[in-house]
């Protein structure tokens, strides 16, 4: 039985213009992204790469139609699972789930919605109490 070996770590220089320049400009970062993805899955043999957030950044930082010639990236395979990040990174940090335009106005909602709820509540406090009045008592008239 073989047994499991440490994470392989690696620092990269991919180019990336000869894969971008007959794209369409616009689509040129994210051909690019795709490019460092499979860079790196041929050369670490895993289909499976995930990049940080700062690793995005850095290939979408002059947009979409200009991304880098090249960039230096640090790779580390352990358990099947390529993580690629800029080499002065130290670790990849979770990125959160994508949110659509219906998350975020919710979220917005909410945090109003809170918001109110805290003022009334100190409204309510600072407010004198009331007397608590007995319920009125409804007398039927006598039918005819």
């Amino acid at each position: 039985m073989a047994e499991k070996t440490a994470g392989v770590e690696r620092i990269y220089t991919i180019p990336l213009r000869p894969h971008w320049i007959g794209t369409p400009r616009v689509a040129r970062a994210k051909r690019a992204e795709d490019m460092v993805r499979l860079f790196l899955g041929r050369h670490l043999h895993s289909e499976n790469v995930k990049l940080s957030a700062k690793l995005h950044d850095a290939i979408w930082k002059r947009g979409v139609k200009k991304p880098p010639a090249r960039i230096k990236v640090k790779a580390i395979a352990a358990a099947g699972i390529v993580k690629a990040m800029l080499p002065e990174e130290t670790e990849i940090k979770p990125i959160a789930p994508a949110k659509g335009l219906g998350a975020k106005l919710r979220e917005r909602f909410t945090k109003k919605s809170e918001k109110a709820k805290v003022q009334q509540a100190a409204k309510a406090e600072s407010a004198p109490a009331k007397p608590t009045e007995t319920p009125a008592v409804k007398t039927e008239a006598p039918k005819n």
